[in-house]
């Protein structure tokens, strides 16, 4: 069995990314205390404004973090990939401040802020504080989601959210669930 890559990031200061950091290929990221800094533009035809990318089945655990102007602060996807992570803010998403798509995708955040997410509602796409989709599964723990236009949680396609104890402050909506989406 091959090992994983692992790595740490600590302390780092990203600023105006089209993409902060990608995570793939079964890799292990270690984020924490760093404020990453996106420049909101959502590119044509290539990957959005990201702060950060997991897929490929790697494992992400980000805490103490900032993630501010981006299109999507975090986008997970493919069978396997994990986000784990705890006190962290999302602050000014044009869409969704946490993205996860697929099956076997899985998110567990504790204590995480998010403000101004969904922003703007871009056709074909799905943008809230925190938006699963085809399968994957997200729990949040002692959440916090303020002022989020489109929806602070969003579910679909065979997706499913689990909420406690998660405060909501000015969200156009709380929870919005359509086509197999599940949020409890």
């Amino acid at each position: 069995m091959q090992e994983r890559a692992a790595v740490t990031v600590k302390d780092c200061k990203f600023e105006k990314c089209g993409l902060g950091i990608w995570c793939s290929e079964a890799s292990k990221l270690s984020l924490q205390g760093s404020t990453i800094t996106g420049n909101s533009e959502r590119r044509p035809r290539s990957e959005d404004c990201t702060g950060l990318f997991v897929g490929e089945g790697a494992q992400a655990d980000v805490s103490d973090c900032t993630f501010t102007n981006h299109f999507k602060a975090i986008a997970i996807r493919d069978a396997g990939s994990t986000l784990t992570g705890k006190d962290c803010a999302i602050e000014s998403c044009l869409g969704s401040g946490v993205y996860a798509r697929g099956e076997k995708v899985n998110v567990r955040l504790r204590s995480w802020n998010f403000s101004k997410c969904g922003e703007k509602k871009v056709s074909n796409s799905t943008t809230a504080g925190v938006t699963v989709t085809c399968g994957a599964c997200a729990t949040l723990e002692e959440c916090r989601f303020v002022e989020c236009k489109t929806s602070a949680l969003q579910s679909t396609h065979n997706a499913t959210i689990v909420h406690n104890n998660s405060v909501f402050v000015s969200c156009a909506q709380q929870e919005l669930a359509f086509e197999g989406g599940r949020i409890h």
